[in-house]
């Protein structure tokens, strides 16, 4: 079963880690036997220990700017994609105990600027899509992002032109998919790093991979490194941050 586009996990990281808990309790922590209080732990401890190199993960000669987190394979266990600075993007696919790194042939040889990404539902198909961003060059030249949909068969094709979601003169930082305007598809906000033609930008899913930019109010906004959505005030409809 594919996973709902609503609940892909988005994460930022390339230190794989594996986590365990320990709750440590004073002595003097006993709770009266006629109170309905619960014990409460006192200083948990969380301990990390880096496996990157053991379960194959590796690093990356090169910057990585992005990752995003997505069951691409259906197995039950999360791969990792690797947006990569200058390189070409890569797949760690999770094996269970190891990862493979695997290329996606859509993205091989384009060696660009490249910042955040993250993963959504861009057309309705049940698939998690993926939504790259480019830097432009450091705000001297173009670099249009890419929208890689995903097909039954999981490989990937760009859409970006033909869907209106390019922002060639963008330096793209980071994303979010979000319903703002709470019709049942995901839009895409991107945070824009400096660049006057280029400020931060909304694109509205019309449905079936098709955009559009839409202005409501950040065509003025600073410059941005990334940004965070939530229902700030508890009206129902998500607020920006």
């Amino acid at each position: 079963m594919r996973p709902d586009p609503r609940t892909i996990a988005l994460f930022s990281t390339l230190v794989l880690v594996t986590s365990s808990c320990s709750v440590l309790r004073s002595s003097d922590s006993a709770v009266d036997s006629e109170s309905r209080a619960t014990p409460q732990a006192e200083n948990p401890a969380i301990d990390f220990q880096d496996v990157t190199d053991e379960v194959g993960a590796g690093t990356f000669p090169q910057r990585t700017w992005g990752s995003a987190w997505v069951d691409h394979d259906s197995n039950g266990t999360p791969d990792l994609f690797v947006n990569r600075h200058w390189a070409d993007p890569q797949f760690l696919m999770n094996g269970g105990a190891s990862y493979e790194k695997v290329d996606i042939p859509a993205l091989v040889g384009q060696k660009f600027d490249r910042h955040g990404c993250a993963w959504g539902e861009a057309n309705g198909d049940g698939l998690p899509d993926l939504y790259c961003l480019q830097g432009a060059d450091k705000g001297l030249g173009s670099g249009p992002n890419a929208l890689l949909l995903q097909d039954v068969g999981g490989g990937f094709s760009d859409i970006a032109p033909e869907a209106g979601i390019e922002d060639p003169l963008g330096r793209g930082r980071s994303l979010n998919w979000i319903d703002y305007d709470t019709d049942g598809d995901l839009d895409i906000f991107i945070a824009n790093h400096e660049r006057p033609e280029a400020s931060n930008r909304l694109f509205r899913n019309d449905g079936g991979g098709s955009f559009s930019s839409v202005d409501v109010g950040l065509e003025d906004s600073l410059a941005s490194i990334s940004s965070s959505w939530a229902d700030w005030d508890r009206d129902g409809d998500a607020d920006l941050l």
